[in-house]
């Protein structure tokens, strides 16, 4: 390509060469591709705890004492939180606390 110079003269601009150009259309595409890798592994996992919270719902409907049920959720969840808060998972522990009262208000409802 041939532009105008501050010095009026013209000079010559190269490009990547065609298999630059392919590498980098790869790379770029490999990048856009990985959001759409992660939504869908998100979407799995999501199905994977919606069937565990129906597991749940049916194991609370057919248990001979649902006081005793809910009080080792109660019991058991804090203390799962905690054992990955030391590990540094804080996310992960979130997770397990909101768990644990979602769960505990279900449960005592």
């Amino acid at each position: 390509m041939l532009i105008a110079g501050s010095s009026r003269r013209l000079q010559t601009i190269a490009f990547p060469s065609p298999p630059v150009q392919t590498a980098m259309a790869s790379a770029i595409t490999q990048i856009l591709g990985r959001p759409n890798a992660c939504e869908n592994a998100l979407e799995i996992r999501r199905g994977y705890l919606k069937a565990m919270e129906d597991a749940l719902r049916v194991s609370l409907l057919i248990h001979q004492d649902p006081r005793l049920l809910f009080d080792t959720w109660a019991r058991l969840l804090p203390l799962i939180a905690q054992s990955h808060e030391s590990d540094g998972s804080q996310p992960f522990a979130t997770g397990i606390v909101r768990s644990r009262d979602h769960g505990s208000r279900r449960l005592a409802g």
